[in-house]
């Protein structure tokens, strides 16, 4: 478990395990497509990105993406999520620089303290081949016959595409053996 008085450890820890996430899935898609094209990096975004996530976090931690909009149903946000979101979103149409897009907090379930943190992840010129509004009718066949409730699709360079999460368990209940 992190220490949840030191707040900018357990903070620092999530944004080195979205970077990893970040970094990793980054070089596997643009592998994909360099190797095979748009269709194969939807492919290791379905198979390959979970696993890149799963590496990423740790014990205490859980590490990931969502969004408003989602092309998996698993990436749906929770509430937090989508409050933190929209407010991103907001942020940006006041000009803010999606660079700097990140919160957090603490919060408390089930007896634990749990640290929250969101990144926003904004659309890139690559993602805009999977998730633009110009996607190839072919690709946008080969989506939807994976993902048939796709979301994820129509966004422009510079727009909110979604976020990097982590769940970090700061402190866990009490146990006392009688």
């Amino acid at each position: 478990m992190a220490n949840a008085s030191d707040e900018t450890s357990w903070r620092e820890q999530a944004r080195e395990a979205a970077q990893q996430l970040q970094s990793q899935l980054a070089v596997a898609l643009v592998g994909a497509i360099n190797d095979d094209g748009p269709a194969h990096a939807v492919q290791v975004c379905k198979l390959v990105a979970p696993e890149i996530a799963a590496e990423a976090s740790g014990p205490s931690m859980t590490i990931g993406r969502t969004a408003l909009r989602v092309r998996n149903p698993d990436n749906a946000p929770d509430q937090w999520e989508t409050t933190t979101l929209h407010d991103f979103e907001a942020q940006l149409s006041n000009g803010a620089d999606p660079a700097t897009l990140e919160t957090w907090t603490i919060e408390t379930e089930s007896g634990y303290t749990i640290g929250r943190w969101m990144k926003a992840i904004p659309t890139a010129a690559l993602c805009t081949q999977c998730h633009g509004s110009q996607v190839d009718p072919a690709l946008l066949n080969h989506i939807r016959s994976i993902y048939p409730q796709d979301q994820a699709i129509g966004f422009e360079v510079g727009e909110l595409r979604g976020a990097f999460t982590a769940r970090v368990i700061l402190a866990g209940p009490e146990h006392q053996d009688r």
